[in-house]
């Protein structure tokens, strides 16, 4: 005779479901963004053009002076 499972005990396995899909979206979601920086900060390596635009563009949208000091970029004003 098969077991039969409470709502509660249901409930608890979808939401443990949906915790695991969410993780496992954020841990590619991270995957992505450290290949894409990745390939980008290399091709930054090779040229000096790039290395430029990179640096502006980090310039631009980094706020945080933790993050800023990462790339090197002066204290923003």
């Amino acid at each position: 005779m098969p077991q039969h499972r409470s709502k509660d005990q249901q409930l608890a396995d979808a939401e443990a479901r949906v915790a695991r899909l969410r993780k496992a979206k954020r841990s590619e979601d991270t995957r992505r963004k450290i290949l894409a920086g990745s390939v980008f900060m290399r091709l930054a390596e090779q040229d000096d053009q790039t290395r430029a635009q990179f640096r502006q563009i980090m310039d631009e949208h980094l706020d945080s002076e933790r993050d800023r000091q990462l790339f090197d970029l002066p204290p923003k004003a």
